[in-house]
Order: structure tokens, then sequence, then C-alpha cells
């Protein structure tokens, strides 16, 4: 099974989201929390800094893997920080 991973990244009482790509394949156009697929061999606390990193330029200090989910053909771990 893949992993992937997210991030609830909560600042003055607000949740950061970004909009998936008019392209994307689950989902397009939709509002969702930022993440993505782990590489081979990684492990999942360093997908979520290295995806937060890509995907809105920030220095993600992963807290507490709050919910782990199956979506398709993946185990996404979802995280807590700010």
């Amino acid at each position: 099974m893949k992993i992937a991973a997210s991030a609830a990244i909560i600042k003055d009482k607000k949740i950061l989201l970004i909009k998936r790509s008019n392209y994307s394949l689950y989902f397009p156009g939709h509002w969702t929390l930022p993440g993505g697929k782990a590489e081979e061999g990684e492990p999942v606390n360093k997908t979520i800094v290295r995806e937060i990193k890509e995907e809105v330029n920030l220095d993600f200090k992963p807290g507490e893997n709050y919910h782990i989910s199956i979506f398709k053909d993946r185990r996404v771990f979802h995280y807590l920080g700010e």
C-alpha cells in the first residue's frame, strides 16, 4: 500500500487550505489540506515536511499524528502543526 501525508496547519484559529488544480485526478478545483505521497522508502514524518515545503514553502514541524485513513490505494497519515 502506498503512503501519503497531510497536515492541518493552524495559526490564530485559522487553518491553511490549498486549492487543488483543475487538472488533479481526484477532486479537481476543491480546497484541501496540503500534503502528498511519500517517495520510495521515505519515512512519513519526512514526507509531510517535504510536501509542506514544496506546496506552501513553509518549514513545517509535524506535531502529533492525529488520524490515519485509507483512500483508494493509500494509507494517509494526518498531522497537526503550527
